[in-house]
């Protein structure tokens, strides 16, 4: 799965649609030997490997010796750092202009997925609000649903195709009423393209684009994306996307059009 590439545009709108769906000591934070986690990595590679992804778009990721996750950076005043207190658990803590934004606690499975998300949400230090979110995995280890411990039916529900493809997201109130649908489209046979260094779909209830513990992601790249919101089955976003390789098949390069346009480069 590919994420969208967070512009103040996009943010705006979907930060919207999401709103309406759905104080720790930073000090605290020293990072305890990463070593000792066991993630379930999929098929993407670590910071031990040529092909690890060091940027994307505005992002800067950085790793531990180890090749697991350290910090991802947008500017100097927006980063995310991930800590690994134990070998079950990673906790992802979100600075603003040097405030703690977000807090995150990943509850690993013995499978290394994340099992539980225990998301707290700051202003200016203060705790404001705090969410679990269970996940739910099939038989495949692909994830399969999201949804909120007091609130079970506030959910994000998603179908794979028989090649292992992401193809719907249907996204639920807290009365069940769905409120969106995310639909993902991809080329016919020969023409697919394998996602060599899979990232997760962002707008989701408590998952990281980056972190490799949300169990099998998609196969491949996919091509169109339609994202409708409820009542009214309204389209909000209508894209296509476009790929440049490198000689391994990694993607340098993402161009998407429709709805907006954008140009989006991947460093390793």
């Amino acid at each position: 799965m590919k994420p969208f590439l967070k512009t103040p545009a996009v943010l705006l709108a979907l930060g919207m649609a999401l709103a309406l769906a759905s104080c720790e000591d930073p000090a605290g934070l020293a990072p305890a030997d990463p070593n000792t986690l066991t993630a379930q990595s999929g098929s993407r590679p670590t910071a031990q490997s040529t092909s690890a992804l060091s940027t994307y778009g505005n992002f800067t990721l950085d790793y531990y010796p180890s090749g697991k996750l350290r910090r991802v950076t947008n500017n100097a005043s927006e980063y995310t750092e991930y800590t690994y207190p134990t070998g079950r658990e990673v906790v992802a803590s979100t600075f603003e202009n040097k405030h703690l934004k977000t807090k995150t606690t990943y509850t690993l499975d013995p499978n290394g997925r994340c099992s539980l998300a225990h998301v707290r949400h700051f202003e200016n230090g203060v705790l404001k609000t705090e969410r679990d979110h269970e996940l739910v995995y099939n038989s495949d280890g692909q994830l399969v649903k999201i949804y909120d411990r007091e609130f079970p039916n506030d959910r994000d529900d998603l179908t794979y195709n028989g090649d292992g493809d992401l193809v719907r997201i249907v996204s639920y109130w807290t009365n069940g009423a769905p409120w969106r649908t995310v639909e993902f489209g991809y080329p016919a046979g020969p023409s697919l393209i394998e996602d060599k260094h899979p990232l997760n779909f962002e707008f989701l209830k408590a998952v990281d684009p980056y972190l490799t513990i949300f169990g099998k992601p998609s196969k491949h790249l996919y091509e169109t994306l339609l994202w409708k919101t409820m009542p009214g089955n309204t389209t909000a976003f209508d894209l296509r996307f476009g790929y440049k390789l490198n000689a391994g098949g990694y993607v340098t390069e993402r161009q998407t059009t429709g709805t907006y346009t954008q140009t989006t480069q991947y460093g390793y």
